[in-house]
């Protein structure tokens, strides 16, 4: 297995009260499936947590996305998370998320910068 993944806002920049999804696209490159591959996120404080999906369900706590892990992600295969969130106040924000496996112990980390501003 050779799972990697890549990390896009598709709103940026975001005025305080709009919204953004966070796109989390997790690819299996290898010959092997991946397994137990699970993605953990953070939302910053400026940002407001609207949702979450993804193939695995996923709980919010303090801040942290956890997706339950995908038991296997087969060779060649790819799957996406969405974090939706809302500008709560002005910033440059740094959304991050970290992938792991069973075959990666050590996770994988990415950040994605937006900028909140206020239209005043």
């Amino acid at each position: 297995a050779a799972v990697q993944f890549e990390l896009v806002d598709t709103q940026d920049p975001v005025e305080v009260g709009g919204e953004s999804t966070y796109e989390i696209r997790v690819t299996n490159q290898g010959s092997k499936a991946a397994r137990n591959v699970q993605i953990v996120a953070t939302v910053p404080p400026e940002f407001e947590f609207l949702g979450a999906e993804g193939p695995t369900k996923h709980a919010f706590d303090g801040g942290r996305i956890v997706f339950d892990p995908l038991t296997q992600l087969a060779p060649k295969a790819d799957t996406t998370y969405y974090v939706k969130v809302r500008g709560a106040r002005p910033g440059d924000l740094r959304f991050r998320a970290q992938l792991v496996s069973d075959e990666n112990r050590v996770p994988i980390t990415k950040e994605e910068s937006t900028h909140v501003f206020a239209d005043e």
